[in-house]
């Protein structure tokens, strides 16, 4: 069975417990090979050198501690590095070959305390893999209803499925939805006969295809998620180009940083 690579960026907060729930769910599924990170942000005064290496050799004697303390379902390596946190996340993921990073977050507050969320997409932008951000008051407890919010304007081969197929579970149902905007409404027939296309292009079987009219992108996503409780909601994105014409860092963005629900995001051209 092909193991899955994960990153799992922690400052031994409670959002560490949010992503611990994911990989608990994952570890179900596939084999996984399980990399903790954290990053001792470059910080210190400048002037007194030598009081700052020896506050920097506290912290990591403090993280060597914490990891040796955490008792876990799953077995894991762990990495301490200095630098940015942002940057080094990302570099991180890269030098390791990772499938997918799941991070815990603290909401619009962001992703751990030097974190805050503004920063937290900058990881996401600038990802090569995909990401899991999960609320750290959620503890997902299955992947059943997965929920894939696409421009089905052109409906094609959607690579990222096989991934978003390896990660959920067995017999979930994949819902498709499209945000109406005010201007879409009379082309509501057009839309859905591309949404249903886009399902038999890409052999799906257990779906369903659902049009909810909202103002903005991330408010529908938001109140069709009251009505229809969703397991996972999956954002594939164009980077700095834009996710449907709208920049990933307007729309995406309040979407991980306020969804209850795990958020999976990925490049669409990775």
């Amino acid at each position: 069975m092909e193991t899955l690579k994960i990153l799992v960026p922690t400052d031994f907060s409670g959002t560490f417990n949010a992503a611990d729930a994911v990989v608990n769910l994952l570890q179900n599924k596939v084999n996984t090979q399980v990399t903790l990170l954290h990053v001792i942000p470059a910080s210190g005064n400048i002037l007194d050198e030598e009081a700052a290496e020896k506050k920097v050799l506290a912290q990591i004697e403090e993280a060597k501690q914490k990891f040796k303390a955490l008792q876990l379902n799953w077995k894991f390596d762990y990495i301490l590095k200095k630098g940015s946190i942002t940057s080094t996340i990302n570099e991180m993921a890269e030098e390791l070959g990772v499938d997918v990073i799941i991070m815990g977050t603290k909401g619009s507050s962001g992703l751990m305390e030097h974190l805050v969320g503004s920063e937290a997409q900058h990881v996401a932008r600038g990802a090569a893999v995909p990401i899991i951000t999960v609320n750290q008051y959620s503890t997902p407890t299955k992947l059943q209803q997965v929920l894939l919010l696409l421009d089905f304007e052109k409906p094609s081969t959607h690579h990222q499925l096989q991934f978003i197929k390896k990660i959920v579970d067995k017999d979930a149902c994949i819902n498709l939805l499209h945000i109406l905007k005010p201007n879409e409404i009379a082309y509501t027939e057009d839309i859905e006969h591309n949404m249903r296309e886009f399902a038999a292009i890409n052999n799906l079987e257990n779906y369903n295809v659902f049009l909810h009219s909202d103002d903005q992108v991330d408010e529908g996503v938001y109140n069709f998620n009251k009505d229809h409780e969703m397991d996972l909601v999956c954002i594939g994105t164009h980077g700095r180009k834009g996710f449907n014409h709208l920049l990933f860092g307007s729309v995406a963005e309040r979407i991980i940083n306020h969804c209850a629900k795990p958020v999976l995001t990925y490049h669409l051209n990775s």
